[in-house]
């Protein structure tokens, strides 16, 4: 946990932060369904390529190797940015710059889900990083089915197919690397029945998703949010006063969170 930022920011539009506001959570959306069409695809095409150089495997090994890269899982996130003030995020995810980034505390959330497999994790966008996590993965599976590692030689399959679903989607196109990315991730392993999962509208498609509730500090308060930062378009003289007091109504403590406007000159 270490490495993980002490805040992250998820842009969105002012209707959004409204309905989070209000709602007293986070929409985690099911990551097959992002706007990244080659979700999960990206690093399954890094493994076959690390799996057709290698020359330690047999044809029955390569082909079953090759079929775990098919088995994406269920998982749903939350996307945010290590960066608070992002010219592109402004534009793709607030508006054009006239929504909000909300700057939350992903190890608050960690210590409220610890019993439900969340995990904060960075995406990794260089594909050097890539390759060699895939290689990684397929050294310590062959090490084990010979005999050679720490890894039971009867758990090779299933801890590869664990390790290459982690990876999968936290492993994206490099085209998207200003994005500066962590996920919060309600990882796949928690059956479909034991979260209350929901349907939510994107523009003209349907998002499933799951809710992650701000969690309660011992004064009543709602904890999670640090800073929002108000966008290039967001006039914050006008809807501080607003804001402040929506955040008041829902049991959030308005005085403990700092207020920024954007630096960028967008117009």
């Amino acid at each position: 946990m270490n490495d993980i930022p002490e805040r992250v920011y998820h842009y969105c539009s002012c209707e959004a932060l409204h309905g989070i506001i209000t709602s007293k959570c986070f929409w985690a959306s099911d990551l097959l369904y992002m706007n990244d069409y080659k979700e999960g695809a990206w690093f399954a095409g890094v493994f076959a390529g690390c799996i057709d150089r290698c020359d330690r495997l047999s044809k029955d090994e390569r082909e079953n190797l090759l079929g775990y890269t098919k088995m994406l899982p269920r998982l749903y996130a939350l996307s945010c940015s290590e960066n608070g003030d992002c010219l592109s995020q402004w534009r793709a995810y607030a508006v054009d710059g006239a929504g909000f980034a909300i700057g939350i505390t992903p190890r608050t959330f960690l210590r409220e889900y610890e019993n439900m497999r969340v995990s904060v994790c960075r995406v990794v966008y260089e594909e050097e990083e890539q390759d060699q996590r895939a290689s990684e993965i397929l050294q310590r599976y062959l090490a084990a089915r010979d005999g050679l590692g720490e890894l039971p030689v009867s758990h090779k399959e299933a801890w590869l197919l664990s390790e290459f679903m982690r990876l999968a989607f936290i492993s994206k196109n490099p085209a998207f690397h200003e994005e500066q990315e962590w996920r919060l991730i309600c990882e796949g392993h928690i059956p479909l029945e034991q979260i209350a999962t929901d349907v939510r509208v994107s523009g003209n498609n349907l998002v499933p998703y799951v809710e992650l509730t701000f969690p309660t500090g011992v004064a009543g308060h709602r904890l999670g949010i640090v800073e929002i930062v108000f966008g290039p378009k967001n006039d914050m003289s006008r809807n501080l006063e607003p804001l402040w007091r929506l955040l008041k109504l829902n049991g959030f403590d308005p005085a403990g969170i700092q207020y920024l406007q954007s630096n960028a000159s967008l117009r």
